[in-house]
């Protein structure tokens, strides 16, 4: 039984340095994004160039999300999202009567690449990702948004079209403007115009070091710096996430997730099941992750300081 066991073990690892000499063989990045580590095993640092599936399902806004039509909210009370609570009293107060609540569903497409927005979005809860998508299928994120951002912002001051697809990975509530009002409302108030470069600033920063992170480092510490941005903006240590999902997010093969998520599982970092990962030890994983978690956490630290 022993030697048997011995057998097989040898076998699967086989197979999964086969698997990395193949992705070795046909990815189209340099040797070093797929290096060796110590922790998890070689096979998590399988890295090859993918098409994934993007969103089908467009989103209309009077359709599919659920406005919470009816209720008024206090000046006083203010939703739970940085750029709103940064405003002073008279900055909100030019905001305020412009703002709707909606919810966010998960899945739902809010603004496809090339499309008009009519809306920006101040998130409240959950997490919206924009993802650039290539011809071919092939898609990957290039920054993930929650209650510390906006979403639309640039495109509202500029023509209204949107540069990238805007969609909800985890759900939630966002407050909204229509896109009219928003340019109104910049036009009138200097502090929101330069609340507004901060957070596009903050964006740039994420978007340029997603690059190079998926230029230079292997799918454990992307998936890593990912589920730890995640963990930033999502209420809880569980995140309602497929292995399909995570693979879109940072543009593997879902075979590759599923190494890596077996290790840090094997590791006790997290655990996942049934389109569900928990994240048991945060301090092993921020041990895991590259430094481009950081050094965004930093920037962002810096500019709304």
């Amino acid at each position: 039984m022993t030697l048997t066991l011995i057998a097989l073990n040898f076998s699967h690892a086989n197979h999964c340095m086969n698997l990395i000499s193949a992705a070795n063989a046909t990815g189209c990045l340099p040797p070093s994004v797929y290096k060796v580590r110590d922790t998890p095993h070689a096979p998590a640092q399988l890295h090859r160039a993918v098409t994934l599936p993007s969103f089908k399902e467009p989103f209309a806004f009077q359709e599919n999300t659920r406005l919470l039509a009816g209720t008024v909210m206090p000046v006083d009370q203010r939703p739970p999202n940085r750029l709103l609570q940064t405003l002073s009293a008279a900055d909100f107060a030019l905001v305020h009567p412009h703002l709707e609540i909606v919810e966010l569903d998960r899945g739902k497409l809010l603004v496809e690449a090339g499309g008009e927005l009519t809306y920006v979005y101040l998130p409240h809860s959950g997490i919206i990702s924009s993802v650039v998508s290539l011809s071919e299928g092939q898609a990957v994120e290039v920054a993930m948004i929650g209650r510390d951002g906006i979403v639309g912002a640039t495109e509202a001051l500029c023509d209204a079209i949107s540069l990238s697809d805007a969609a909800v990975v985890c759900q939630g509530r966002a407050s909204v403007i229509a896109v009219e009002d928003f340019r109104a409302i910049a036009a009138e108030s200097a502090a929101w115009r330069q609340l507004l470069a901060r957070h596009e600033q903050s964006l740039l920063a994420q978007a340029q070091q997603s690059v190079a992170c998926n230029a230079a480092h292997s799918v454990e510490e992307r998936l890593s710096r990912w589920l730890l941005r995640a963990r930033d903006l999502w209420d809880g240590e569980t995140l309602p996430m497929t292995q399909e999902q995570l693979a879109r997010m940072i543009g593997v093969q879902r075979n590759a997730i599923s190494i890596v998520a077996h290790a840090l599982q094997q590791a006790g970092v997290l655990s996942y099941s049934r389109g569900q990962i928990e994240i048991i030890d945060v301090e092993a994983l921020r041990k895991s992750a590259c430094e481009c978690y950081h050094a965004v956490h930093a920037k962002q630290a810096h500019l709304f300081k």
